[in-house]
């Protein structure tokens, strides 16, 4: 609830360590809540270039670029998937073991077309990539697919397994 001061925080904290890559992702994030897309891209480019090996700020970088595209015009948008794909691939990439970063990009591969890069071969197997990690959440995406593949009976199934196995563990 108090955005506005950790903002304030934050970029004194750059002005005086202008290379400390946790203060530019934290402040993206902070601009993320406040739906200031480009403040929290630069930001987050910046976390990301300071430390390219980082996958939790190439996963932040592909949500801002994500929330941009989701409200801009239709060739904007375009170019900005691009982006977000290729930062929750790098996000995965550099951290195979992110359920975090494979979930975000199986949702990626199940809203994006195919002609920038989604598929539901793609989420299904982020979806077992993520079984080991994070079954509750591998079990959602399933049951995402199978919502698209309009078998409700599947998609049911999967919703429910994805209850079980999240309250058991």
């Amino acid at each position: 609830g108090h955005v506005d001061e950790a903002i304030q925080i934050l970029q004194q904290q750059i002005s005086r360590s202008a290379t400390d890559a946790e203060a530019h992702n934290l402040l993206c994030r902070a601009y993320f809540m406040m739906e200031e897309w480009d403040r929290g891209i630069a930001a987050c480019e910046r976390a990301r270039n300071l430390d390219p090996q980082k996958s939790l700020y190439e996963l932040w970088l592909g949500r801002i670029y994500g929330e941009k595209a989701d409200r801009a015009g239709f060739l904007s948008a375009a170019g900005l998937v691009r982006k977000v794909r290729a930062s929750f691939e790098r996000a995965v990439d550099l951290d195979p073991r992110s359920s975090e970063a494979r979930t975000d990009l199986a949702e990626f591969y199940l809203e994006a077309p195919a002609i920038v890069g989604g598929g539901l071969d793609k989420a299904r197997a982020q979806a077992d990539a993520l079984l080991p990690l994070n079954p509750g959440i591998a079990h959602w995406v399933l049951a995402r697919i199978a919502g698209k593949q309009k078998d409700a009976a599947l998609a049911e199934l999967e919703y429910r397994t994805a209850i079980v196995v999240t309250h058991s563990g």
